[in-house]
């Protein structure tokens, strides 16, 4: 392919513009790495001072802790006698205290089985009173049955005995209009 002047001058134009772009896009790329890499040694400078900072607390607090520890262990002894002394007087009231509350319950345990003897009387008598009253109601639905059957059947009597009536009517008629037909 070949390109007259003017094209490659078009081109030639298209390229430096490219090239002074990615001029400008490398040297922003630059001064943003050269800005990141202060703001990481800045920040990795601070870590280190903190790191020393918190090393010295931490050995601070160390020694705190080991003084304290001195204080607890004598003050642990101190209790430890007393609470042998303790732990004798608590057992004992809590010995008198379960064999008070062993009767309550021995008690509650006595009116509990009673109430228990009573309810399943009761729910037996229930039972019994349910059972007599699923009789009655199977004869009364027997009865209701049976008399739905009576009451179908009149109904089908009281239809046969009307349409009896009306043929009576209509045979009257006719026979009177025969009569009257015969006299004259």
């Amino acid at each position: 392919m070949v390109f007259n002047k003017k094209e490659l001058i078009g081109i030639q134009d298209k390229v430096q513009q490219i090239a002074v772009k990615h001029d400008q896009f490398a040297q922003q790329s630059k001064q943003q790495h050269e800005q990141m890499v202060l703001v990481v040694e800045k920040r990795f400078q601070e870590l280190k001072e903190k790191q020393f900072y918190y090393f010295d607390e931490f050995e601070k607090n160390l020694q705190n802790f080991r003084d304290l520890n001195m204080k607890y262990q004598k003050g642990f002894d101190d209790l430890s006698v007393m609470k042998n002394n303790m732990v004798e007087k608590v057992v004992a009231k809590v010995e008198r205290e379960m064999r008070i509350e062993q009767e309550k319950q021995a008690e509650g345990i006595k009116k509990e089985q009673q109430q228990r003897q009573e309810l399943q009387q009761a729910v037996t008598v229930m039972k019994q009173e349910i059972e007599r009253l699923m009789a009655v109601s199977q004869k009364v639905k027997e009865m209701d049955f049976n008399l739905m059957n009576y009451a179908k059947k009149l109904q089908d009597e009281q239809a046969d005995k009307i349409k009896l009536m009306q043929q009576i009517d209509h045979l009257e008629t006719l026979i009177a209009k025969m009569r009257r037909g015969q006299h004259r």
